[in-house]
């Protein structure tokens, strides 16, 4: 089984009239990706992301990031491209957010006041990084809601998702993304100028 595992990629798995047991195959890819040296993990998952236009070009860092984080929780480097562009699209066009919504309305002012105060800080992943905690408790002060609420709110507001990776994790691959330049990663700054279209403020 080791051996097997040793040599084993779905990504280069032909088809095939056996059936595979895929819950096993995918055990044994993860195995596989995890035994890698990071060295070729990042090689390999970079030239799957440029193929499937998640990159541009070749991006270490960033990429080492997001398999430190998502590596326990994927079995394919597809797995690991979809959980990246989960982090760092923003498909607005294909969310409505519900403008009578008043928790989310008042939620997002907050939320694009703090961006005024932070207008011209050209590192603005970094700030909220840096403010996260005083600026949840600006908005329980305002709001008298609930960290917990609070934190989902924001992570709807500024993802379209209920739930996923912490949000302190969140906010490391945004800042590497904005310091690393990957074009297809939808700002911080335009999410918050696109919240401010909805909701005003």
């Amino acid at each position: 089984m080791d051996e097997l595992i040793a040599n084993f990629n779905i990504q280069v798995l032909n088809k095939s009239s056996v059936v595979f047991d895929m819950k096993k195959l995918k055990w044994m890819n993860r195995k596989y990706l995890l035994e890698q040296d990071m060295e070729t993990y990042i090689c390999e998952a970079e030239k799957y992301l440029i193929q499937n236009g998640v990159l541009t070009k070749r991006n270490s860092e960033f990429v080492e990031l997001c398999i430190s984080i998502f590596k326990n929780d994927v079995h394919t480097y597809k797995e690991l491209k979809e959980c990246i562009t989960n982090v760092i699209s923003y498909d607005y066009l294909g969310n409505h957010l519900n403008k009578d919504d008043s928790l989310l309305k008042s939620i997002s002012v907050l939320l694009y006041k703090w961006f005024k105060e932070n207008i011209n800080n050209d590192n603005l992943e970094g700030a909220m990084d840096n403010d996260f905690d005083l600026l949840i408790q600006y908005i329980m002060k305002y709001s008298n809601l609930k960290k917990k609420e609070i934190l989902l709110k924001i992570r709807f507001l500024l993802t379209f998702q209920r739930k996923g990776i912490p949000f302190i994790l969140l906010i490391n691959i945004w800042k590497s993304a904005k310091k690393n330049n990957v074009e297809n990663y939808f700002s911080l700054k335009s999410r918050l100028q696109y919240l401010n279209s909805i909701y005003g403020t």
